[in-house]
């Protein structure tokens, strides 16, 4: 105790309060040693470098082909990104327009069923690998076959004619095997097994 003033002066530190407010108190040095403070300006400016980041890069990989939510989603993450930042930004491509997995459904779909090599199943398949939603991907297959005016049996009826020859019908035996390899082909290219099935009989009667 000191004098009469009621201050408890602690042992080695002799006329300071060691009140934590005071900026002289050896628990203020202390706790400023120990405890690394932020201001908010530095979260902030932190969480914006991220998104700067991240928007640059979904820019770049958007210019190089259109990509669908997924495939964004995953080049994102696999640049290291955090789930909050790629939510941010893949939402405001998809506000931008940068992104809309319906019309590229659509687009890719007419594109497949102009190249005549894939049945509508086939087709969706391969929309569902690029990250479609499996019933959207089924949807605009059958739209775009729809809209081209074709039918499946025309397509694969036109595939299966470039590969069966003359010697896949010289004999029971060789005509069996073209007929199974003709079927795998065609089932492997997405068309239905009603569509396959009339395709051979059409070949091979």
């Amino acid at each position: 105790m000191n004098g009469g003033s009621g201050r408890l002066d602690l042992p080695g530190v002799s006329g300071q309060s060691g009140k934590p407010g005071d900026e002289h108190s050896p628990v203020a040095r202390s706790s400023d040693q120990s405890l690394p403070w932020h201001s908010d300006s530095d979260v902030n400016a932190s969480c914006s470098r991220a998104h700067s980041d991240a928007r640059a890069q979904a820019y770049k990989i958007l210019s190089v082909r259109a990509r669908t939510e997924k495939e964004l989603r995953d080049a994102l993450s696999k640049k290291g990104h955090d789930s909050a930042v790629i939510d941010d930004i893949v939402g405001e491509m998809i506000r931008c327009g940068y992104i809309d997995d319906v019309d590229a459904a659509h687009r890719w779909a007419a594109m497949c069923v102009n190249e005549r090599r894939h049945g509508a199943k086939g087709i969706a398949m391969r929309l569902v690998r690029r990250g479609i939603d499996p019933d959207l991907a089924d949807e605009a297959a059958r739209s775009a076959y729809s809209a081209a005016g074709l039918e499946e049996f025309e397509v694969a009826l036109e595939l299966a004619e470039k590969r069966v020859k003359d010697d896949d019908l010289c004999d029971d035996k060789a005509r069996l095997r073209s007929q199974r390899r003709v079927a795998g082909f065609l089932a492997r290219r997405g068309f239905r097994s009603d569509t396959i099935a009339r395709v051979v009989r059409e070949l091979f009667r």
